[in-house]
């Protein structure tokens, strides 16, 4: 996807500041134990960035954003009739 920039708006929230109440909301089922804790994702380094982002906008991991997970397939040995 790609799309054009528009001009910021000055008083927009920082990136920093929109990520964290989904942070938050990661760490919420990690207290209640309802899923085990996560590994942290590694930092973003500057040879991964492919360029430059305006102020106030940050790089972040998929990850850090929403939960990202695969599915498994049913066993075949079990039919279900």
């Amino acid at each position: 996807m790609r799309g054009k920039l528009v001009a910021q708006n000055p008083e927009d929230e920082p990136a920093f500041k929109l990520l964290e109440p989904i942070e938050a909301e990661q760490a919420r089922p990690v207290k209640e134990k309802m899923i085990k804790k996560l590994k942290p994702l590694p930092t973003i380094v500057e040879n991964e960035k492919p360029f430059d982002l305006p102020t106030d906008w940050l790089w972040t991991r998929l990850g850090q954003v929403g939960l990202v997970s695969t599915g498994k397939t049913p066993s075949t040995s079990t039919a279900r009739c």
